[in-house]
């Protein structure tokens, strides 16, 4: 919907939250779920699921607002040698990757 700007905007004014706003609208949700959501866990996530899903470093890097690949290469490098090792281990019993772990 927003291609680009904030994530975390406001329903009536399609404003970005300030401040202490988007804290309290995170305890809001982590009260809802049970357990504690933040912003950075959010980007974590995002960061995490994208790699393992095959989005190249430099695409990564870039959504995050990076230069370049070192703080992802830094942070979530062990991502790409789990993945190759998973993905190793179910062609060594015979089993089909899904199609989207290319």
């Amino acid at each position: 919907k927003h291609g680009r700007g904030h994530l975390f905007r406001t329903r009536g004014s399609n404003q970005p939250y300030k401040g202490k706003m988007l804290v309290l609208q995170m305890r809001r949700v982590s009260a809802r779920v049970g357990f504690r959501v933040c912003c950075y866990g959010l980007r974590h996530t995002f960061a995490t699921s994208a790699l393992v899903a095959g989005v190249p470093d430099a695409v990564v890097a870039e959504l995050l607002g990076h230069k370049g690949t070192g703080m992802v290469a830094a942070h979530y490098g062990h991502l790409s040698q789990r993945s190759q090792v998973l993905r190793a281990a179910v062609e060594r019993a015979g089993l089909t990757p899904p199609p989207d772990a290319a």
